[in-house]
């Protein structure tokens, strides 16, 4: 979970999510993606997020309301989460071995996404 920092809304850029995969692959199960204005880590909360992972629905939420967050990095940061749960690093804690896991996971992910490196690729180029 990415937590927003207080700031004025001001109207999103979207051209930021244009070719983020509305589905992706983390390890053996499939994650849909959804695009929303409002993001919470829990229902009736009231703190707002850049994005949220959740493991047992599939699902990352991005909040597309503040537009001064680099989308692709609130992503990758949520797909962290999601290969944390997916490879169950949770019981694992020694740092190499959750480097390793990470390292393997990540290499996975982007060969089963490859549109998802694309976006990567695209985003980060043009910062």
């Amino acid at each position: 979970m990415t937590k927003k920092k207080s700031s004025p809304k001001v109207k999103p850029n979207l051209k930021s999510f244009k070719g983020i995969p509305k589905k992706i692959r983390v390890s053996v199960n499939k994650y849909d993606v959804e695009l929303k204005k409002e993001v919470y880590l829990k229902k009736n909360q009231t703190t707002e997020c850049y994005g949220v992972c959740n493991s047992t629905e599939k699902t990352i939420e991005l909040s597309t309301s503040y537009p001064n967050h680099n989308v692709s990095c609130v992503l990758l940061h949520e797909l962290l989460h999601a290969l944390y749960y997916e490879y169950d690093l949770e019981n694992r804690t020694p740092e190499e071995k959750v480097v390793s896991i990470l390292s393997t996971g990540l290499t996975n992910l982007f060969v089963d996404n490859p549109k998802l490196l694309e976006y990567f690729i695209k985003e980060w180029r043009a910062k």
